[in-house]
């Protein structure tokens, strides 16, 4: 297996950290405009609450890419392995499961907010659909954020042992 020096290696984390902090602060601003997203005083301000979802994707998919790049790299290139640790299992479910639940729930769910923004303007904050949808967007983003965030705290606090070390235990 390839290994890395320690000099590489701080690099290496430096940009996972960044890459994460770049997606965590993404994500957590989508939240923060879908709150007050209902505080719209005109058609105009609701269009530009929804595209700020599809606007912060352009820091969103650079820093969800280069987590996963860079923690693929660290697993290859350092001792921690890719299997070797709990706390790298976790981080790796919790990476595929955000992904997976901002593609196939999240995504539509931001189109058809943008659509029904468009097209009805400020009314849309009357429109049952449309209230549904900014109801289940508001819930999706803050446990993405959520589990997003537990990833990074789990990263840094490593809280479990070795997959080994707990097998030898048991």
């Amino acid at each position: 297996m390839a290994r890395i020096g320690r000099r590489g290696r701080l690099w290496l984390r430096s940009f996972h950290i960044f890459f994460m902090v770049l997606w965590i602060g993404a994500v957590v601003s989508q939240v923060v405009i879908l709150m007050f997203s209902s505080l719209a005083k005109s058609g105009g301000a609701l269009q530009a609450f929804n595209a700020a979802p599809q606007i912060l994707n352009i820091l969103t998919g650079p820093g969800c890419l280069g987590t996963i790049v860079t923690g693929i790299l660290l697993c290859w290139l350092t001792p921690w392995g890719f299997f070797k640790h709990k706390w790298i299992i976790y981080t790796m479910v919790v990476v595929i499961l955000d992904i997976g639940v901002a593609q196939i729930f999240g995504e539509p769910v931001v189109n058809k907010m943008a659509a029904l923004a468009e097209a009805e303007g400020l009314s849309a904050l009357q429109n049952p659909e449309y209230v549904s949808a900014w109801n289940r967007l508001v819930i999706l983003t803050i446990v993405t954020s959520l589990l997003l965030i537990s990833a990074l705290f789990v990263s840094v606090m490593k809280p479990w042992r070795k997959r080994k070390e707990v097998e030898a235990a048991e």
